[in-house]
């Protein structure tokens, strides 16, 4: 049985007055899903962006976006793994369905006006 660890952290982008809710790292076992929730506490914010850091790496990779209601935007390889949810412009998640060992990494959240 595999397991492994996924950390999710948040980022407040390029703005600093908002506050993040920060998230907790999450231990899985393999094919089992994975949420990780973002939450902030600025309504000016309708754009969540997430990243992803894997281990060993310095470099962070765009998931995707959404605008609040709208569909999500993905980057090229990220769409059949991962889904963007947004429940309203201040609270959002990453979802993995059936995680697997090579999704170990740091994962990060933002949020944008544009």
């Amino acid at each position: 049985m595999n397991i492994f660890c996924l950390s999710a952290f948040l980022s407040m982008g390029v703005l600093d007055c908002v506050t993040f809710q920060p998230s907790h790292p999450i231990i899985l076992q393999e094919n089992t899903r994975a949420e990780i929730k973002c939450e902030h506490d600025d309504d000016s914010l309708n754009v969540m962006l997430w990243y992803q850091r894997r281990p060993q790496s310095n470099t962070l990779s765009l998931i995707g976006y959404s605008y609040f209601g709208s569909d999500p935007n993905y980057e090229e390889g990220f769409k059949d793994q991962f889904e963007l949810t947004m429940e309203s412009q201040l609270k959002g998640a990453l979802v993995r369905r059936k995680a697997e060992a090579n999704d170990s990494g740091e994962y990060f959240c933002a949020g944008s006006t544009q």
